[in-house]
C-alpha cells in the first residue's frame, strides 16, 4: 500500500520511513487520528506509537531559533 495518496495537506506528515513496508508519520493529533482511521478502513495496519519527546518537524519551527541559539551557548 502506497501512504503518499493519504497525506493530503492536512497536518500530516511524513516523519520518517523505517522499512519498504513502514513508516511514521507526525501532526497534529486530530489529523493523525483520521489518517489512521482511513489507513484502517482500507485494511492497513497502523497503530499510535507514544513519545516522550516531540517528533513533529513542523509544529516546532517557530521554536527552532530559541532552540538553536540555547545550543549554540553549550
Amino acid at each position: 500500500m502506497e501512504l503518499l495518496p493519504y497525506p493530503d495537506g492536512t497536518g500530516v506528515d511524513l516523519a520518517t520511513v523505517n522499512s519498504r513496508t513502514s513508516c511514521t508519520v507526525s501532526g497534529l493529533k486530530v489529523a493523525v487520528d483520521a489518517l489512521k482511521q482511513r489507513l484502517t478502513a482500507d485494511g492497513a495496519g497502523c497503530s499510535r506509537i507514544r513519545l516522550s519527546l516531540a517528533a513533529h518537524p513542523w509544529l516546532l519551527d517557530p521554536v527552532l531559533p530559541e532552540f538553536a541559539a540555547a545550543v549554540a551557548r553549550v
